[in-house]
């Protein structure tokens, strides 16, 4: 391997007020895609990627959150110790990068098929907590209760569309 396509990314730190650079994906010759695990994108993580020339440039390029770029690196010895084992198998300290699956579409185009998952995934859950919602509450919501010498919030009965004009304990 004299080349890996590193994938840089600018994305949102845990507590979401500030940005981060992010090395999100590794590409090889072949167009064998290797994800980073979330805890280790972090590019201070990535020390010998950052004293290379192209992570300058993107640096510079990216300026909103959750823009991309994709840039090829010639592997120096000391980033191929660090990314590619003995073996050739991509790796990041102690671990091995999991590859992503890409299907090509009738049109040629490469689709990557686990980020769609999930995406999907996390629709149908959202969809099936609204769901989840009590009966009782939803109806409470829209049922006005009877006006009576009782009960005197004749302000829900103006919220219902009654006119304003008519007399409440308050006016007499």
């Amino acid at each position: 391997m004299e080349q890996l396509r590193f994938e840089f990314a600018l994305l949102p730190t845990s507590d979401g007020k500030s940005n981060i650079y992010c090395v999100t994906s590794i590409t090889t010759k072949e167009q064998n895609m290797f994800a980073i695990p979330e805890e280790i994108q972090s590019v201070g993580l990535h020390k010998e990627l950052i004293n290379t020339s192209a992570y300058n440039t993107v640096k510079n390029s990216l300026k909103k959150r959750y823009q991309t770029r994709k840039v090829w690196n010639k592997l120096s010895d000391e980033l191929s110790k660090i990314y590619v084992d003995e073996d050739g198998n991509l790796q990041f300290g102690e671990q091995y990068l999991e590859e992503i699956e890409q299907k090509v579409t009738s049109g040629g185009q490469v689709t990557d098929t686990q980020s769609l998952e999930k995406l999907f995934s996390k629709l149908i859950e959202s969809t099936q907590e609204i769901k989840k919602q009590n009966l009782k509450y939803i109806a409470e919501k829209f049922v006005i209760d009877k006006f009576t010498s009782k009960n005197s919030n004749a302000s829900q009965w103006q919220v219902a569309g009654l006119p304003a004009s008519v007399p409440t304990r308050e006016d007499k």
